[in-house]
């Protein structure tokens, strides 16, 4: 519910979806629904919200939708490992709380400064993204007070292959698996090709846990340290 103005409310059953506008209590009711259903209610100048309800046959459930407040926004800037501003960087600003609204997207300015409006409430996870750097973890925010700052690194290529311990051939297709030791993580996923060779791009540098596995085989786990100017 809301107060002030009706709201659209959107009602996303199957491929079928259904509009309503709420009263001036915020309330809202849509009849002839039952099974798993998505609540998605949008207001002008707030960030939209999603609700997933099981309705049961022959019953009313009720459910309460709560939006975030007009008016927040994230600003912040983005800088490489020398403190030099990104131009261009894709800032995604993504809320930590179930139902807690849409991703947010915006790029930097030639300063490497950004501005998102409509964004939810905290917790907040902000990640900048270039594709001339390493694909970083983002920070987590709490509060929208304190300016952002986003330093992305020179990006490594890391190589490898998987071979049969016995035969010393190549495994084809295996899954590799790279997890940062940065909090919050980044995980990087990869397939080796039909020799078992991979390629795993745009890794920062730093200390990574490194899992290789696939059918018929014990995974093997080995922490790999990926170093500056180096493949």
């Amino acid at each position: 519910g809301a107060d002030g103005p009706a709201l659209p409310e959107v009602l996303a059953h199957g491929d079928h979806p259904r509009i309503t506008l709420t009263d001036q209590d915020g309330a809202f009711t849509v009849e002839g629904v039952r099974g798993d259903v998505t609540l998605r209610a949008i207001a002008a100048g707030r960030p939209p919200v999603e609700r997933r309800v099981e309705v049961e046959p022959a019953l009313t459930t009720t459910t309460t939708l709560r939006l975030d407040p007009a008016g927040l926004s994230v600003h912040g800037r983005v800088v490489d490992g020398h403190g030099r501003p990104v131009d261009g960087a894709q800032v995604r600003i993504e809320s930590m709380r179930p139902g807690g609204g849409l991703v947010r997207t915006v790029t930097t300015e030639v300063d490497g400064t950004f501005v998102a409006e409509r964004v939810p409430s905290p917790p907040l996870r902000v990640v900048a993204d270039h594709r001339a750097y390493a694909i970083a973890a983002g920070v987590d925010v709490e509060s929208l007070e304190a300016s952002v700052e986003l330093a992305l690194a020179r990006p490594v290529t890391v190589r490898g292959s998987v071979t049969d311990a016995w035969t010393d051939l190549g495994i084809e297709r295996a899954d590799v698996r790279l997890v940062s030791a940065s909090v919050p993580p980044v995980v990087r996923s990869v397939e080796a090709d039909e020799e078992g060779v991979f390629v795993v791009p745009r890794l920062a540098p730093g200390r990574w846990t490194l899992t290789i596995g696939t059918d018929g085989y014990v995974a093997a786990v080995s922490e790999i340290v990926v170093r500056g100017n180096r493949w």
